[in-house]
């Protein structure tokens, strides 16, 4: 398919974004990305998702756009980050993807966002860009 394939776990989401955005090159579908399929995509794109998934969560999501073939991901990534703190209940809080344990090279590229809110500046938030089949040599 070219076009644009959104994904939300939340069915409501799903279903306000296909009314309001939805065409024949735009889609908008239901699924869990550490649990369902991913589909085949030049670009997948991780915003602010990652950041509240468990590390178990995020390392199958890691195993399944693996698994999807695609050939870019685009993430939140954090650079300054000592160590990845886990979280229970969907809570916020920044993740370096290549330290542990998720292990992912550097990434090809790091674009700074410069993200604030609330007034507060979050220094170190962007996005990363990874080739996916680079992502398999990871180790965990």
């Amino acid at each position: 398919m070219d076009g644009y394939v959104g994904l939300d776990v939340v069915p409501d989401l799903v279903q306000l974004n296909q009314e309001r955005h939805g065409s024949e090159r735009i889609s908008f579908r239901q699924a869990d990305l550490s649990r369902d399929d991913l589909p085949t995509a030049d670009l997948v794109i991780a915003r602010d998702c990652l950041v509240h998934l468990t590390h178990h969560e995020v390392l199958a999501f890691l195993d399944r756009v693996t698994a999807s073939r695609s050939t870019y991901l685009l993430a939140t990534a954090y650079v300054g980050v000592a160590e990845n703190s886990d979280t229970a209940d969907t809570h916020w809080r920044p993740l370096k993807l290549q330290a542990a344990p998720f292990h992912l090279p550097e990434p090809v590229e790091h674009f700074d966002t410069y993200f604030t809110n609330g007034g507060q500046h979050h220094a170190g938030n962007g996005l990363g860009l990874w080739k996916i089949d680079q992502l398999s040599s990871r180790t965990t």
